[in-house]
């Protein structure tokens, strides 16, 4: 496989410099996100660390029994599984932006209890860096990186330009023939595209249940020195 091609087949970024509202943004080096690096058949992309110290594993435990673990991921690694996936949804049936958004929306509200221990965790672990990461690195992990650049301020429109990278690595797993017959037609399945319209719905839905930071921490069962050590540790001064 030719470099160019895996780079296309691996989702994994650093969420440095993503900039908040009160003019700092994300230090650099601490959070990745990724998918779980089997699409591109052990690629090492230079975008991830070599190994991570703490990993946030979301897949399914069939997931994960099928696809194995992360090439960033190792012995001494703290791997924290937790299983993000909404009861009751078929993915299968969502086909257009609008209801992928709806998906997202179904996800965070079934999951607050583990996004909160995520978010938590960050904030008190000492072992860095980290990582989030599932299956494409798009869906759950999107709404995972959403939520917590919310606690952190980072502004959403830096979060949804963050979210519509993962349509490059979707298209090169799609033309890799990896995801199999994706079908015709407006199909917008969770591994088939990453909209901007999908993550800008799904902020919108979050905001209008949880307007206020104060208010998305308490729906995460986070108490405010928990959202003060978050933003001590992952942000810094713009320009600094």
């Amino acid at each position: 496989m030719e470099t160019r091609a895996a780079d296309r087949l691996t989702n994994g970024r650093d969420l440095g410099g993503l900039p908040t509202s009160d003019g700092r943004r994300v230090r650099s080096g601490l959070i990745f996100r990724s998918d779980d690096t089997g699409w591109a058949r052990g690629y090492h992309t230079p975008a991830l660390p070599p190994r991570v110290a703490t990993a946030f594993d979301l897949r399914r435990p069939e997931e994960v029994a099928a696809r194995g673990l992360p090439w960033f991921v190792d012995q001494d690694t703290d791997r924290i599984s937790r299983n993000l996936s909404p009861v009751g949804t078929v993915a299968t049936t969502i086909t257009n932006a609008t209801e992928l958004a709806e998906f997202y929306l179904r996800l965070f509200h079934a999951q607050l209890e583990n996004l909160g221990e995520i978010a938590a965790e960050l904030a008190r672990t000492d072992r860095l860096p980290a990582a989030v990461y599932c299956v494409a690195g798009k869906d759950r992990t999107g709404v995972v990186v959403a939520t917590l650049g919310r606690l952190l301020g980072v502004h959403e429109e830096a979060l949804v330009a963050d979210y519509t990278r993962s349509a490059r690595f979707m298209e090169g797993v799609r033309e890799s023939g990896q995801l199999g017959d994706v079908g015709r037609g407006p199909v917008v399945l969770p591994l088939h595209d990453a909209p901007a319209r999908s993550m800008n719905l799904f902020l919108e839905g979050v905001r209008s249940v949880y307007p206020t930071v104060d208010e998305l921490a308490r729906g995460l069962g986070l108490d405010p020195s928990t959202v003060t050590r978050l933003r001590e540790r992952y942000l810094v001064a713009d320009g600094s």
